[in-house]
């Protein structure tokens, strides 16, 4: 009995279905259009070129994009120009705030560690905190100039070492307002991985937070 109730079901679901299917897929057409859709996906978008020396080079095959940014050709000129196309007051960038901050223990009461990481539970606000682009902007101007202070030029590798957040946002904006070249290492690198990564990329600066000092020791 039980079967056939279910296989009841099934058929009137399946039913319900179908007839939703075939009665919306016109409209569908009509409106979504997916032969537009699917002629832009397949359409050829770059063309190459061979040089001289047999290297191949590829090139927009489209008109160029128009935007305001494109006119310039680094991140510092958007940077220093940002003011010029926003308001000074727009917002900007936006976090939450850690409003419990709670270690990890495992069943005997021992902290839990991974990789030499201490695992921490986070509950954040639910409302977020906005900086405009003028206090953006101040700040990433502050942290370049602290980098120059301690020595950064033009072309030096750079590591920031830490958990996606507002101030990995700063440091790296902040990076390529001094034409540092950016280098990226996970937080959850273990220390076999994080020499490993400073080692390749011959850095000599690290951005790090606090809780992640110990493990450079």
């Amino acid at each position: 009995m039980s079967k056939l109730l279910v296989n009841l079901f099934m058929i009137k679901t399946r039913l319900i279905v179908n007839t939703y299917t075939v009665t919306t897929l016109p409209l569908y057409y009509v409106i979504q259009k997916p032969w537009k859709t699917l002629a832009e996906a397949k359409k050829l978008r770059t063309k190459t070129h061979e040089t001289i020396n047999g290297e191949v080079v590829w090139s927009r095959n489209n008109p160029s994009l128009s935007h305001a940014f494109l006119q310039y050709n680094t991140y510092p000129e958007v940077l220093k120009n940002l003011k010029n196309m926003y308001d000074s007051n727009r917002l900007m960038l936006g976090k939450r705030d850690v409003i419990e901050d709670t270690i990890e223990k495992d069943s005997n009461g021992n902290i839990i560690t991974i990789d030499g990481k201490v695992l921490r539970k986070f509950v954040l606000s639910d409302s977020y905190k906005w900086l405009t682009l003028n206090e953006v902007i101040e700040r990433v101007d502050n942290i370049a100039k602290g980098l120059i202070e301690i020595g950064v030029k033009k072309g030096d590798k750079v590591i920031i070492w830490a958990d996606t957040r507002l101030e990995w946002t700063l440091c790296s904006l902040a990076l390529m307002k001094v034409n540092a070249t950016l280098v990226t290492l996970f937080s959850t690198l273990g220390e076999s991985g994080l020499i490993y990564g400073i080692n390749q990329t011959e850095a000599k600066t690290i951005i790090t937070t606090f809780d992640l000092l110990p493990k450079l020791k």
